[in-house]
């Protein structure tokens, strides 16, 4: 006797839950790849290491040097502070000069009962009783922005994640009075490259940094001034910043 004839769609979903956990299977594998390679360490330098030096697989957080001075800073934004067009020109020495003396801590902690003292400000959830100046780098015609970030966002409660990310400033092409844009070329929180995430990650990631020296004096006054911001480019190792003078009403 023939034996009756079995249509696939009759076992289609005994699929289903396969499928499913191999899903969830790829994902908690790469949730537990990122998480290690943001636990692992990196090697903290000031001086990029010889060819024969690198080791494969590390990734290097190169700092920038330090040691400007406040006068230069004075004078580069007398003129534009009071709305002349101008042309700000720093090097990495006075970029972190501004930030180790300009961008203020984060406040302390609120104490309990207190509703009216600041509170620390938060990272991916974490509170942030301390936090360091950001290192600026300047290489080609890249700026590099790192950060370490204390041990609560090691995720084992210990140790150090170094952030740091790259890129470019970008014009826009339609609008001229659009600000320029700092557009990433790549950035790496501990030892996992971000964009390996996707680029919409990388940009979040950087928002969020921001928004530690969101209340600082110093940021609210880079805001207002980059909202004249003309064109900026790395030229010879200096950042130039040209404004655009300041429109007032008649």
């Amino acid at each position: 006797m023939a034996r009756p004839r079995t249509h696939p769609q009759a076992n289609s979903s005994g699929y289903t839950p396969a499928l499913f956990a191999g899903l969830l299977a790829l994902l908690l594998g790469m949730s537990l790849a990122a998480a290690s390679l943001i636990q692992e360490p990196v090697r903290e330098m000031t001086v990029a290491p010889r060819e024969g030096q690198i080791e494969t697989g590390r990734v290097y957080f190169l700092k920038g040097r330090d040691g400007g001075r406040s006068a230069v800073w004075a004078s580069a934004l007398e003129t534009v502070r009071g709305g002349a067009a101008g042309v700000v020109s720093l090097d990495e020495t006075d970029l972190n000069f501004w930030a180790r003396t300009r961008l203020a801590p984060p406040p302390a902690a609120r104490p309990a009962g207190d509703d009216e003292a600041p509170a620390s400000p938060r990272f991916l959830g974490r509170r942030v009783e301390r936090l360091t100046p950001p290192n600026f780098r300047i290489e080609g015609e890249r700026l590099q922005m790192g950060l370490t970030l204390p041990g609560p966002f090691s995720f084992s409660g210990q140790g150090t994640v170094v952030y740091q990310v790259q890129g470019l400033f970008v014009s826009s092409q339609e609008v001229s009075e659009t600000p320029p844009v700092f557009a990433i070329a790549r950035s790496n929180f501990g030892q996992l490259p971000v964009g390996f995430l996707s680029p919409v990650a990388e940009a979040w990631l950087l928002a969020q940094v921001m928004r530690l020296y969101g209340e600082s004096e110093a940021f609210r006054e880079l805001e207002t001034l980059w909202s004249r911001l003309e064109s900026a480019e790395i030229v010879d190792g200096r950042l130039n910043l040209r404004f655009r003078a300041e429109i007032t009403g008649s």
